[in-house]
């Protein structure tokens, strides 16, 4: 089991010694929420690994996931007036009561109105939901983005839930990307990588300074008639004191670092999802996924060239040389190695652009193959047409196009 700190199952593993044919076994699972975290999980997916051998002795895996109930987090508070970040969406649908569209928050607070809502995170936080009166706009404001991200996820999962039978529910954004916001995310989790860095360094350092003085000292030590330590001992305790602030130091930056990652990947869910809703009519679900692996809400902490930075800044570079490309001069770039970056200008120039080219219809997905293969079977068909016609026997006329009405995808479904 796989869940997003500060959530941690009481049993990362479970063995099963086996299960008979054609039957089914219930496991409880136990999920312990961290109380003196000040970190919000960036989703409450919970991924799950399943390895089985089958009778034939060979092992074979596969993987699923479930939801956590946002319970876990915090509960519903009297309405709260705090905006300092909101969005704004609009459906197609009459918008339900938000006590019977949240019941699982209902059941333990009376506090939940019918048109307006808020949630109180225990590590620190609160969004609002308010119901326009006039149709199926909603508006979630919040403290942070992070708390924005978490109940608004919520809301749409418990929308699309509510609204699954009949006319799908169609979700639109009206306001611009809170771009700028989220670049400041980004130089936020760069930042506390640098002093993270610079922390390390510097006890390097100090570790390398106290290791010499213990070598000194050993040797005094080891001398039949040692001399007077002198200022030895002061400068063994000074730096002994030295390396245990630096060393509390590296722990702050760490912490910092994680808070930083976790709120980095709230900031990339959240972007991710309105730039799927505002440009849903020219950006398809396959085109979704390919920039969801190139700007990843996987943030992580590493301070080395594998860093988040490093591999979404190579990813959009290989977007833009790709099928974002505009000319043949951004074809031709070359691939840059991954190098430990100084600065994140860059960075933001990549995404911009690459957000600036699929709102004006750019695509991600490799079309190309599709087009190469309508073209060829319409040659053949021309090229059959102009035979028949110079034959003297009367020909058929061609059968009139099909006209597809629905297409029914398949889904992945998490339990």
């Amino acid at each position: 089991l796989g869940s997003p700190e500060p959530i941690f199952p009481d049993q990362p593993s479970i063995v099963i010694p086996s299960i008979p044919a054609n039957d089914s076994v219930t496991i409880p699972l136990a999920f312990t929420v961290q109380t003196d975290s000040t970190v919000l999980p960036s989703s409450l997916l919970v991924d799950v690994a399943i390895t089985y051998q089958i009778p034939s002795g060979d092992t074979l895996s596969t993987q699923t996931g479930f939801l956590l109930p946002l319970t876990l987090l915090g509960c519903a508070v009297p309405v709260l007036k705090t905006n300092d970040v909101r969005v704004q969406i609009d459906t197609n649908k009459e918008p339900p009561h938000l006590a019977e569209l949240f019941r699982g928050l209902s059941e333990y607070s009376q506090d939940i109105q019918a048109n307006a809502m808020s949630f109180q995170f225990q590590a620190g936080g609160d969004a609002t939901i308010l119901v326009s009166k006039n149709g199926g706009r909603y508006r979630i404001q919040a403290s942070n983005f992070e708390a924005l991200w978490l109940l608004l996820s919520e809301l749409l999962r418990l929308l699309r839930g509510f609204h699954r039978d009949g006319e799908p529910l169609v979700v639109s954004v009206p306001d611009d990307l809170p771009l700028e916001d989220y670049m400041m995310a980004v130089d936020r989790h760069f930042e506390c990588r640098q002093r993270l860095v610079e922390a390390q360094e510097s006890m390097a350092t100090v570790a390398a300074q106290f290791r010499a003085i213990q070598k000194r000292l050993l040797v005094k030590y080891r001398d039949k008639n040692p001399a007077p330590l002198a200022s030895f001992e002061y400068l063994f305790e000074s730096t002994y004191r030295k390396l245990h602030s630096s060393a509390e130091t590296v722990e702050v930056c760490q912490v910092a670092l994680k808070m930083a990652s976790s709120s980095l990947s709230c900031n990339t869910h959240l972007l991710l999802l309105l730039l799927r809703y505002k440009f849903q009519h020219s950006f398809s679900r396959e085109d979704f996924d390919i920039l969801k692996n190139c700007l990843t809400p996987n943030v992580t902490s590493k301070t080395d060239a594998s860093g988040w930075e490093e591999t979404v800044d190579a990813s959009l570079a290989h977007l833009l040389r790709t099928s974002l490309s505009k000319s043949s001069k951004d074809s031709g770039a070359v691939a840059q190695p991954l190098m430990v970056m100084a600065e994140t200008t860059k960075l933001h120039k990549h995404i911009a652009l690459v957000i600036d080219r699929i709102s004006k219809g750019g695509t991600l997905a490799d079309r190309s193959a599709a087009k190469a293969a309508s073209a060829v079977k319409k040659d053949k068909f021309e090229s059959a047409v102009a035979v028949g016609a110079g034959s003297a026997s009367p020909q058929r006329p061609p059968p009139p196009p099909v006209s597809y009405t629905h297409l029914t995808l398949p889904t992945k479904r998490i339990v």
